[in-house]
């Protein structure tokens, strides 16, 4: 059913919009941080964020996530430098492992389950 509605100007719409949000919270966050200032961090940056620890907080959510939908979750390993650090911000890169990890656990739990199927034929 088509309404006269222009699909791509909407996504550009809606890409611009949301890009515009993200850089205003952006900013906001930053200004509101710089009043108030932690250790290793300069405004919402985390000079020292720790990869390791995000992506293994990050495995442990998406791994009771997919346990609570399907009783199980695929197993991980995390290798590389435990001890690495890099400026970024922290909230954001929690967002995105989270996400990642959620759809990995799915996509790997959805295969499984359809090889388990066909194999009990």
């Amino acid at each position: 059913l088509s309404v006269g509605i222009d699909y791509d100007y909407m996504d550009q719409f809606i890409d611009e919009f949301m890009s515009e949000r993200l850089s205003r919270r952006l900013l906001v966050e930053q200004h509101i941080a710089l009043h108030d200032p932690r250790t290793h961090y300069r405004g919402i940056f985390n000079t020292r964020c720790k990869p390791h620890r995000l992506i293994t907080n990050a495995l442990g959510d998406a791994a009771e996530l997919c346990e609570a939908q399907y009783g199980r979750a695929p197993p991980y390993k995390i290798e590389g430098d435990q001890n690495m650090t890099f400026t970024y911000i922290p909230s954001h890169l929690e967002y995105v492992l989270l996400e990642l990890f959620k759809n990995c656990a799915r996509a790997t739990m959805d295969r499984y389950e359809a090889l388990e199927r066909e194999n009990r034929k």
